[in-house]
């Protein structure tokens, strides 16, 4: 006889043996691919936690360069406003210099104006009070490890200070020109006038 014939007839008798056989065997299949889509899951799950650890440590790095950034500015306009002042007690001995040569005190009026030599050079350094406590405070608020400033706060600190900034570069500038001009007019008054 043929022998796939038998087979078949051998089928044909243990069919109700084969279908439990095979369907113990796709049950395993199910099993083996329900722990495969397990370990995907778990698999995604865990990429998806890498990434949002990942996203939320570039938050914290942006978070902290924009914080750097600030607090950049920050010190430097407040070196500026160190400088202006320093520059501002030169300007008060020059003018005090120049006063002299007119045999006035810086206390008295300046020829030709309501302004008083001493209130003269003061009334640019009163417009750096409100930018030094701004600078101040932002110092002090940044530096403070409890203190948590947001992304858009910091965002809109830096947006503010860079004009302010620009704004007393201008004024540093401008003292040194004043400083420059006053020098000249007493070395133009000294020449003119050397017994004074």
């Amino acid at each position: 006889m043929n022998p796939l014939i038998n087979l078949w007839d051998w089928i044909g008798c243990n069919s109700g043996q084969l279908q439990t056989l095979l369907g113990i065997f796709a049950i395993a299949l199910a099993i083996k691919a329900a722990a495969y889509a397990r370990e995907q899951i778990k698999y995604a799950r865990e990429q998806i936690q890498i990434a949002n650890d990942q996203q939320a440590e570039d938050l914290r790095l942006t978070a902290f360069n924009l914080k750097l950034s600030v607090l950049t500015v920050v010190y430097e306009c407040k070196e500026l406003i160190y400088s202006i002042e320093h520059k501002h007690k030169k300007l008060e001995e020059t003018f005090t210099q120049f006063a002299n040569i007119f045999n006035l005190t810086i206390n008295d009026k300046m020829p030709g104006s309501e302004y008083s030599f001493a209130e003269y050079i003061k009334n640019p350094l009163n417009e750096l009070k409100s930018p030094k406590d701004v600078v101040n405070r932002l110092i002090e608020q940044l530096t403070n490890k409890d203190t948590s400033v947001s992304h858009k706060d910091l965002e809109m600190y830096l947006e503010h200070l860079i004009p302010i900034k620009g704004k007393i570069h201008s004024a540093n500038e401008g003292y040194d020109r004043r400083v420059e001009d006053i020098q000249k007019i007493i070395d133009s008054i000294q020449s003119k006038y050397p017994h004074n």
